[in-house]
């Protein structure tokens, strides 16, 4: 057709909308280039061209397009919803609030368009914001499981069980035949701390759709959770056998390799993670972790900093890091990571007991002993600490209080550890607090 109709933006457009439909998102997007370089002012043509740029991850190419098919005419719902999309993916949170804001009040009593929008903010993170509209969207159109399944889940990212917990019993005669409802009770159960309802409901879940990978690789997790590594593994295989190409799959098995010491093969299957997505943190401070531990320096390095660089604010990547530049005596860099971590998270006892640590290195034995202390008060069993304690104390000559430290460090029976041994310790917690 544009064989015929070189010159026709039409042909181009309905060709570029063809090959979206064929799944060929490189090929729809040099179609609809040619169409918008013959009507650049085409309000279709620039929108679908920025819904393809924002479907191959270019969003900073996609906003553009965007904005200018929203200067030409009163937004429409899905043109509101993909800016949305393009602000988000770029970290332009306050323009894509206000357009979702302005886009609920012009269409107020639109069931979808409040869907859409609690979506999009709630796979940003913005759960508070999507809440919101979920709960807009649930008042115009009660107890519909496509809408309080998404409330649920924004009602987990707030921590709030128990109402994540009522609009799931809700729903219940609704829901019985959806999967996302019996994986969302799982998480319920979950967090509740009901270990037997929690693989029972991903059971359900995985006998309605038998082969979603999400479901086996959370069921997978769950067994890893509860320390059934054997379990695990067989769930992650199976969703690595169904999607290859997901990431979180090989992260996942890497990290049970890891809770079994066996870091040879977690580094194989992080590095096939990094390599699926560039981009995943989790995966980059992980290998970082056991790179430094195993004593490849500038490779653990390199990858620390660079898990730091992406999430700044993470105060398990910030104190691991920070341990790392301990173990090269780079003292004032890693005090500065732990003052960070500390910042974001105050009542992490292990940042307190790294600072004190290096405080009594630096000959400090009264600041160490207050950080020790706090460390102490808010992880009891932080056995590390309190051998330290005990060398503070005597060199302040409190020899009363380092015997009762150090005969509480004997309890545990353990031995005080190396700084890569701690980093691989801190890389557990950090993989338990965000798996």
């Amino acid at each position: 057709m544009t064989q015929a109709h070189p010159k026709s933006s039409e042909a181009f457009f309905y060709l570029g909308i063809t090959e979206v439909g064929l799944g060929n998102l490189p090929g729809a997007e040099n179609a609809l280039r040619q169409s918008l370089l013959l009507n650049p002012r085409s309000i279709n043509t620039l929108y679908n061209l920025g819904v393809v740029l924002l479907d191959e991850k270019k969003p900073a190419e996609a906003v553009g397009l965007l904005e200018e098919a929203s200067k030409l005419a009163i937004p429409e719902p899905a043109l509101s919803v993909n800016l949305v999309r393009a602000y988000l993916a770029l970290g332009r949170n306050e323009d894509a609030f206000r357009v979702a804001e302005s886009a609920s009040k012009r269409d107020p009593n639109s069931v979808a368009l409040q869907v859409e929008l609690g979506k999009c903010l709630l796979a940003h993170g913005g759960a508070n914001r999507a809440a919101a509209y979920l709960e807009k969207a649930n008042s115009l159109a009660p107890l519909q499981p496509e809408i309080v399944l998404p409330l649920a889940e924004a009602y987990f990212q707030q921590h709030n069980l128990g109402l994540a917990r009522d609009v799931l019993e809700q729903i219940a005669p609704k829901a019985q035949d959806i999967a996302e409802y019996h994986y969302m009770l799982a998480k319920s159960s979950f967090l509740s701390g009901q270990k037997e309802s929690t693989l029972q409901q991903m059971a359900s879940a995985l006998r309605i759709k038998p082969e979603d990978p999400v479901y086996l690789l959370t069921l997978g997790r769950y067994y890893q959770k509860y320390g059934d590594q054997k379990s695990a593994l067989s769930f992650m295989y199976q969703a690595e056998k169904i999607a290859p190409d997901l990431a979180e799959v090989p992260y996942s098995i890497a990290v049970t390799y890891f809770i079994l010491d066996d870091y040879d093969t977690a580094t194989k299957f992080l590095q096939r993670a990094v390599k699926l997505d560039a981009g995943f943190d989790r995966a980059i401070f992980l290998l970082g972790s056991i790179k430094s531990s195993q004593g490849e320096d500038a490779r653990g390095e390199a990858l620390l900093s660079e898990a730091v660089t992406m999430k700044p604010t993470n105060p398990f990547y910030l104190t691991t890091y920070g341990i790392f530049l301990v173990s090269q005596n780079r003292v004032s860099e890693a005090l500065d990571l732990f003052h960070r971590a500390l910042d974001v998270f105050p009542n992490y006892a292990l940042p307190h007991y790294q600072i004190g640590r290096a405080q009594a290195r630096l000959g400090q034995p009264a600041d160490a002993r207050v950080e020790l202390e706090k460390a102490i008060s808010l992880q009891p069993d932080l056995h590390e600490a309190w051998y330290h304690l005990a060398q503070t104390y005597r060199k302040l000559g409190m020899k009363e209080k380092a015997d009762e430290a150090l005969a509480i460090f004997k309890t545990y029976d353990a031995a005080e550890g190396t700084e890569r041994q701690e980093m691989l310790k801190e890389a557990g917690r950090a993989i338990q607090a965000s798996p």
